[in-house]
């Protein structure tokens, strides 16, 4: 900012250069004048600053941006503290057993880090018979630090627990908002909340104190992957087959899990894609330069899914259209018989050649003659022959588009000659990348009316007790069991009843539920906790209910159910009072409530918890700094705080959480530990109850690469040794990072292995 000396002197400058006859000596009339346009001039210039200052989101901080954006009903997320449960286990079931408010845990000190306090939310009680429970914690300090893994939570100060511990990490502790995060949430937000919109939608979600990510799926979404192109060849490693198009297909996992089927079922084939025709995309990768409409076709190809059965996934192929060109090469000049040049079109992947002419200076064109060139028994090129003499003139590879020029001096149209090439060529080639993108309508929307879905990774277990009326109509059949899933993944028995709960998403139980006035169910025993699947799961819509196992029979007439897996442990009847108590996480309920009072008429907005995956990751690691244990304990830090920042729906790479690890002090070298680092080793708390890739039920899986469980914690679901899809309603949960230490030698040795 210029000062009014600075101004007019500026002013003085210009005026001996425009017209040095004037007198702007101090004094003259000329001067003053100057003097006070200066003077305006130097205040203009600070107001305008002061004016840009005031209102510029990148020039405040701390207080002065926090009074910006108040303007406009914004306020500066302020650090939360994480929260999860625990369970508490004892040994003697004899008598009643309380776990009072205020309970303080701790995840013990470590050589690197600071013992981490969680006191209880509510009170618990034990009855009689009930060796455990569980109980919601919140951090006593406020912040990331309070997202800690499963498993770490161990120390208590109160006595008579046999042990303690959080079966599930903690989660949503959040560090306060810096400016750099504020502004970018009032750029993202702010003018953009107009009803009914995404903006608005994702405003409301990131405006609760819990939420930290959120994602919308709505009428339609667009999908986009970078894919290479293939093109067919007649076998492995043989000529390319010149009848088919080249194609790209897009991911058949990501298409079946996210584009609505059926795709070939018994409702028949259904088009998930939104207009096909209109509303795809196809955009070379490399140059960015859009594919024209019309030069490409969308169909489908044949892809297995997990269930074994081959699906028809319309939409996922793009198969590429021949164009024709014409060109000339040359000249050619009359030359030795043993002189070999060549010279390239301006297209390889030929599929054919339709004609050449041979040209000579005065215009003159003489057809030629053409013969295929076969390797194999396929077309892979073409000869050019002179038609009176017979002589090859010219060669064409159809997979390069280069042409080989031998002697021309047998051409008979004269001693300089072109050619003219008319040809058809393919306008991609084997292996080069395109972006494809189109519009599809997602698996996670709930039906083909005006439905949102609404994702948030908010959690905040709250603790209930439901009063139920147990209902022998309320059975779980063959037609109706797939609606839900246990802890461990499995689908509720046929026969059982099942109890609606009131209070949705379901997060725990209690391990408990009181039948009539003295008796107790016990979980595991009497009954499992089960999680609805259907369009309105993990929301406040669901419809989670308790499967209380045994079976119906008649006792004296009357139609009763015996509880109990086995072994009969209560016999109810119907309307028999029952009390639940439970844990259900209230975020996606408060935010359902804001957005249904702000949404327009004409849109139906489902608030859903996001599906954490639950993942352990094995890292092999060679350490340039000592003590181990204290980079270990950085490693596990530093990818469970990565995991709890990446976006809904983010891919899991490998290479991504090795680039964390790398990144730490102490780590000269990591890689995801693979078979031949675990040495035989394995996860003596996880087993499977099916077959899961290589284990059979009743296996431990090895202790390498990433182990994916159920809900439960000890129910193998997956093993992964290369990358894998994290679809766009789910978030990674990790559980643990377990690593192995090794020097040099040994680290190279497991290499590749």
């Amino acid at each position: 900012m210029s000062s009014a000396l600075e101004h007019e002197a500026s002013m003085v400058n210009a005026l001996r250069v425009t017209d040095p006859t004037l007198n702007t000596a101090l004094g003259t009339p000329l001067r003053k004048m100057l003097s006070a346009v200066a003077t305006e001039l130097a205040r203009l210039s600070q107001d305008q600053v002061q004016t840009t200052s005031l209102y510029s989101l990148d020039a405040l901080t701390g207080a002065d941006l926090d009074a910006l954006v108040a303007q406009f009903g914004f306020t500066r997320q302020v650090a939360r503290a994480a929260r999860g449960y625990v369970k508490v286990t004892r040994d003697n079931g004899d008598s009643v057993w309380t776990v009072p408010y205020g309970t303080q845990f701790w995840r013990p000190a470590t050589s690197s880090t600071a013992s981490i306090g969680f006191s209880t939310m509510a009170y618990a009680e034990m009855a009689e018979g009930v060796l455990s429970c569980e109980v919601s914690v919140v951090a006593v300090q406020a912040g990331s630090s309070g997202n800690v893994p499963a498993d770490t939570i161990t120390l208590s100060n109160s006595t008579g627990y046999v042990a303690v511990t959080n079966p599930e990490p903690t989660a949503g502790g959040r560090d306060a908002e810096t400016d750099e995060q504020l502004r970018s949430r009032f750029l993202e937000t702010v003018f953009r909340n107009e009803a009914g919109t995404r903006d608005q939608l994702l405003g409301l979600a990131r405006a609760h104190a819990e939420v930290s990510r959120a994602l919308s799926v709505g009428q339609s979404s667009r999908y986009t992957e970078t894919v290479q192109v293939v093109r067919p060849r007649v076998s492995d490693g043989g000529p390319f087959d010149l009848s088919k198009a080249p194609v790209a297909d897009v991911s058949a996992g990501h298409f079946m899990h996210e584009v609505r089927g059926p795709w070939n079922g018994d409702a028949g084939t259904h088009v998930g894609l939104v207009d096909p025709s209109r509303r795809h995309w196809v955009t070379l990768s490399d140059t960015s330069a859009p594919v024209e409409r019309g030069r490409y076709d969308v169909t489908s190809y044949e892809a297995e899914a997990a269930d074994g059965r081959t699906y028809a996934l319309e939409g996922a192929r793009v198969e590429f259209k021949p164009l024709w060109a014409e060109e000339t090469i040359g000249p050619f000049r009359a030359s030795s018989e043993d002189d070999v040049r060549t010279y390239a079109l301006s297209h390889g992947s030929i599929r054919k050649v339709s004609s050449v002419y041979a040209v000579t200076p005065g215009s003159e064109q003489v057809a030629m003659r053409l013969s295929d060139v076969r390797q194999d028994g396929h077309v892979t090129g073409v000869s050019v022959i002179a038609p009176e003499s017979g002589v090859t003139c010219l060669a064409i590879d159809f997979d390069s588009g280069v042409a080989t020029a031998g002697s021309v001096t047998t051409v008979e149209v004269g001693s300089t000659t072109s050619f003219r090439v008319f040809y058809e060529h393919e306008q991609v080639s084997d292996g080069q990348f395109v972006t494809v993108e189109f519009d599809y309508r997602s698996t996670l929307s709930r039906s083909d009316r005006n439905d949102v879905e609404l994702y948030i990774d908010g959690l905040r277990p709250s603790a209930v007790s439901d009063i139920a009326y147990l209902r022998l109509a309320n059975a779980v059949t063959a037609e109706n069991r797939s609606r839900w899933r246990r802890e461990d993944g499995t689908m509720p028995d046929v026969g059982s009843l099942y109890v609606p709960l009131s209070y949705q998403p379901m997060s725990s139980s209690s391990g408990y539920v009181n039948v009539g006035t003295s008796q107790i169910l016990v979980e595991h025993r009497d009954f499992e906790m089960l999680h609805d699947t259907g369009g309105c799961m993990r929301s406040p819509l669901g419809c989670d209910a308790v499967e209380i196992l045994g079976e119906a029979t008649e006792e004296n007439g009357s139609d009763v159910f015996k509880v109990g897996a086995g072994q009969t442990t209560a016999t109810l009847t119907d309307e028999t009072p029952m009390n639940i108590p439970y844990y259900y996480n209230d975020v996606p309920g408060s935010v359902q409530d804001l957005v249904s009072a702000q949404s327009v008429i004409t849109q139906d907005v489902c608030v859903h918890e996001v599906k954490r995956r639950h993942v352990g990751i094995f890292l092999t690691v060679m350490c340039s700094t000592f003590p181990r244990e204290t980079i270990a304990q950085r490693i596990e830090d530093a990818v469970v705080s990565w995991a709890g920042s990446l976006p809904i729906g983010s891919q899991f790479q490998f290479s991504d959480v090795e680039t964390v690890a790398a990144n730490l002090a102490g780590v000269d070298n990591v890689r995801i530990s693979t078979e031949s680092d675990a040495q035989g080793a394995v996860l003596d708390d996880v087993m499977a109850i099916g077959t899961v890739g290589g284990y059979e039920a009743g296996d431990h899986p090895g202790a390498f690469g990433v182990i994916e469980v159920e809900r439960d914690g000890s129910t193998l679901k997956a093993q992964f040794t290369k990358d894998f899809a994290v679809y766009a309603d789910e978030v990674l949960d990790v559980q643990f990072v377990k690593v192995y230490s090794t020097a040099q030698k040994g680290f190279n040795d497991g290499w590749g292995m």
